[in-house]
């Protein structure tokens, strides 16, 4: 979608580099799930309540009372989140409607009841999506080797196996110090 300068003159004060930042980041993530949901979800159905729920931008106020009595923007500044791949499917679209949906909470000024039941049924339908059993969390087992090896080798490994190595950052080293520990004790 290309914005105009005429558009863009409209944000006055606000963060327009924030408000960019975010439709761009939010574009991006959704091709990103609707490539991942697609196996799943027919044609391109994420992505059209995604593009009905962009229509939010035509509602923008960065500032000032809403006239409209069906919302009240609260002007906080969202947190942008991006796909993770080491996410599953569910999480990522929960991720991604809360992001908008804070967008929403945050800057739209709704005064027609008709456009803010269109709004709120997209995204009811977005986590519809995110709800099926296909995209429920799925159970891991771990399983740590008895024998050091090279990055190299534990990905071939994993691969003949059909299994994914593990990679942490260090946040998640006591995680993985805990599991070599629990393995040590029932061996």
């Amino acid at each position: 979608m290309k914005f105009s300068a005429v558009f863009l003159a409209g944000l006055s004060r606000a963060d327009p580099v924030q408000f960019l930042d975010f439709w761009t980041e939010s574009d991006v993530f959704a091709f990103q799930l609707q490539n991942a949901v697609s196996d799943v979800v027919k044609g391109n159905r994420f992505y059209r309540k995604y593009k009905n729920l962009r229509q939010v931008l035509q509602h923008y106020q960065n500032e000032g009372e809403c006239e409209g009595d069906l919302s009240d923007p609260t002007y906080e500044r969202v947190n942008v989140k991006t796909f993770d791949e080491k996410l599953n499917e569910a999480a990522n679209i929960d991720n991604f409607v809360n992001m908008l949906d804070d967008w929403i909470q945050s800057y739209a000024c709704i005064d027609k009841k008709n456009k803010l039941n269109m709004f709120n049924r997209a995204i009811n339908l977005m986590r519809q999506v995110g709800d099926r059993d296909e995209f429920q969390e799925q159970a891991f087992d771990f399983q740590v080797s008895d024998e050091k090896m090279s990055y190299t080798d534990a990905l071939g490994y994993c691969f003949l196996k059909d299994m994914r190595l593990l990679d942490f950052d260090v946040d998640d080293s006591e995680a993985v110090r805990q599991m070599v520990r629990l393995k040590k004790r029932t061996h």
